[in-house]
């Protein structure tokens, strides 16, 4: 499964599978981020970047990687107001596009483990 979408509220959140492209946009959210909100939150930033890079949000405004530094600390602010529960909702969704696969065209080829053992 490459994407998974959940509602909460009046918001629609669809969140993708992480590939090394959104390791490398959270990559660039980290860094354009900087520092905001000193040392403390220093796991918010790594967490919210991680939300970015997988994430389009529709109900509220929500930045993509390619947002501005101070774009996207202004989002962070807002997104550090947001409900609890629905970071527990937004992680879970995470948790579960990213799950192993079982897809067939991923698992190894009928018989290739015979000939290995």
């Amino acid at each position: 499964m490459s994407e998974r979408t959940f509602s909460h509220h009046n918001l629609t959140i669809t969140v993708c599978r992480e590939r090394i492209r959104e390791r490398l946009a959270r990559e660039k959210v980290r860094v354009r981020l900087g520092n905001v909100g000193g040392d403390e939150l220093q796991t918010g930033r790594q967490l919210f970047a991680r939300l970015v890079a997988v994430s389009s949000v529709s109900g509220m405004p929500f930045p993509t990687a390619d947002a501005s530094a101070e774009e996207l600390q202004a989002a962070f602010h807002k997104w550090l107001e947001l409900d609890g529960d629905l970071l527990d909702e937004w992680l879970l969704e995470m948790e579960l596009v990213n799950a192993p696969a079982n897809e067939p065209e991923l698992l190894p080829p009928v018989g290739e483990a015979e000939k290995k053992a």
